[in-house]
């Protein structure tokens, strides 16, 4: 089994995270997180999003401790971002894919063919 610390190190060279911007989420919490970073740019052109790594980590740690010989399969469309299928990827999870922009998305994340359904 693979460390939450580990994991996350290997999650942050992953392709389509590496170069992200990461903080650490405060102990005040999510809700400042983001009252923090909107009122330190006020001059936000485009949406941003969180995504807390801690969050993918840890249900792929307890599948593959608890059902070790079954490969997940993440359903793309529900979460097309590249930055979340990098986490998923580094994590060892297939990629059930519904479209040829799915697969080219997974692909372009240097996935293997093999993992894809």
């Amino acid at each position: 089994m693979v460390s939450n610390t580990k994991s996350l190190q290997i999650i942050m060279g992953a392709p389509g995270v590496k170069g992200k911007k990461v903080t650490a989420l405060p102990k005040d919490g999510l809700t400042d997180l983001i009252g923090s970073v909107v009122s330190e740019n006020h001059d936000f052109k485009e949406p941003f999003y969180v995504l807390d790594l801690g969050v993918v980590t840890s249900p792929m740690e307890k599948w593959t401790r608890s059902l070790p010989t079954v490969r997940p399969f993440y359903a793309v469309k529900c979460n097309p971002d590249p930055a979340f299928l990098g986490a998923m990827a580094a994590l060892g999870s297939g990629f059930d894919c519904a479209s040829q922009a799915e697969i080219e998305s997974v692909l372009s994340l240097g996935v293997s063919p093999d993992r894809i359904e």
